[in-house]
């Protein structure tokens, strides 16, 4: 259980029996093995290896409220690019704690949902890269 307030080196692992892991993005997370990727700077998926887990999107994709507020613009090539200030809020469409229940959600709103003290948001960890760079999955899982 994440104890808020501890430096991670103070927190002793600890096995949480889920029952349920609900993903709130919108695309699929695959979850490979060490012995799936090598580590070049990041971890890079060794060809025809496939997820030993695949956890689909709920449906319902949670999302931290935004607010945008146009602050600049910069001339490009005699294109007008816009620049926003941005503050973020509160995570909506996140269901309530359940017993035995953890949820993904995107690092955004994991970060709102950290004001809320929750401790089973979570988000991807370890990135996983194919060999043309794009990410694929993920090795593990992390708290904010």
């Amino acid at each position: 259980m994440w104890q808020f307030g501890c430096k991670p080196e103070q927190i002793k692992p600890t096995l949480r029996k889920i029952v349920k892991l609900i993903n709130l993005t919108s695309h699929p997370i695959h979850f490979y093995n060490i012995s799936d990727v090598v580590y070049e700077k990041y971890f890079v998926l060794i060809e025809d290896r496939k997820p030993r887990l695949t956890i689909e999107p709920s449906g319902l994709v949670a999302r931290a409220e935004q607010r945008s507020t146009i602050v600049s613009y910069a001339d490009v090539d005699n294109q007008r690019i816009n620049i926003f200030a941005n503050e973020y809020g509160d995570a909506d469409l996140v269901p309530q704690e359940s017993e035995g229940v953890m949820y993904i959600v995107s690092m955004l709103t994991a970060q709102a949902a950290t004001l809320q003290r929750r401790d089973d948001i979570y988000v991807v960890n370890e990135p996983v890269q194919n060999s043309d760079g794009t990410i694929v999955g993920c090795l593990s899982l992390a708290i904010i």
